[in-house]
């Protein structure tokens, strides 16, 4: 619970006018979100029954009014005026959506650092100011007019991955911006994790194929512990010393075969519950 209480915290340092806690009315910290909101900025919703972090995006965004809108998680310490970087990214209107690094605020075990690459790796410190293929959702920010445009009103979750390929689509790009960081601060414990994952991962390819993808996709899931763990590494080896990180590789592919197992679920069964089950 420290950690929402020091996520807000660095959010009421920065420029923003308003500060929308989204939270789940099942989840310990609900309370707590009540309790933090003395600052006139904050405001709190509260979503009932069990809710996905996409979920809870698209609650704080339907909540929210400025002109700009960031997006963060309770477990993040966030950059010094935060998200003001992203703001001003933004301005350009060739910019459809701007993000920052992740860097792991995690990292005393092994199973921290395994955790850590296979949801971060692309994201980690250093990265390159500019141009980029994706953005994660612990630091992203949209104008409003481009989630009226690509999102809607947001009555199902919000799906940064969806969403930004809809912008790329439409010729914006994504833009990262290496000042505008938010820390991964999380605590897991290894199985619920990799069962995290794993719903993470049904709900990925349910979705993909209400939308139409082709159930043969499920044929690339055998593969997809060995190209993930492949990617990790290569993303890893760029960014840090691989001392640190190696001894945890056995640990990543084991979380990358989760999903790759959710994977074959989504494809042959479809979502299920699994869309309100993860984060």
């Amino acid at each position: 619970m420290q950690t929402l209480r020091d996520t807000l915290g660095d959010a009421l340092k920065g420029p923003a006018d308003e500060i929308v806690l989204a939270v789940s009315v099942e989840d310990p910290t609900a309370a707590l979100a009540d309790a933090l909101a003395t600052d006139a900025r904050v405001r709190v919703v509260r979503l009932q029954g069990r809710s996905s972090v996409p979920q809870l995006r698209a609650a704080g965004y339907r909540a929210s009014g400025g002109e700009f809108v960031a997006f963060t998680e309770d477990h993040c310490r966030l950059a010094p005026a935060w998200p003001g970087p992203l703001v001003d990214a933004l301005q350009d209107r060739q910019v459809g959506a701007a993000g920052g690094p992740v860097p792991n605020a995690r990292s005393g075990s092994l199973v921290e650092r395994a955790i850590y690459a296979s949801r971060y790796a692309n994201f980690a410190p250093p990265v390159q100011a500019g141009p980029c293929r994706s953005l994660p959702g612990t630091s992203i920010a949209y104008r409003r007019e481009t989630l009226e445009r690509f999102f809607g009103s947001g009555a199902e979750g919000l799906w940064e991955h969806e969403l930004n390929l809809r912008i790329a689509d439409a010729g914006l790009r994504q833009e990262m911006v290496p000042t505008a960081w938010a820390s991964h601060g999380k605590r897991y414990r290894f199985l619920p994790y990799c069962e995290l994952r794993m719903r993470h991962g049904r709900c990925y390819a349910g979705r993909r194929a209400a939308a139409g993808a082709s159930s043969l996709a499920a044929l690339r899931a055998p593969l997809l512990p060995g190209l993930l763990a492949a990617r990790t590494l290569r993303s890893m080896a760029s960014k840090t010393d691989l001392s640190d990180w190696l001894p945890a590789l056995p640990l990543t592919a084991v979380i990358h075969s989760a999903w790759a197992l959710g994977e074959l679920i989504g494809y042959l069964a479809g979502s299920g519950p699994s869309c309100s089950e993860t984060d």
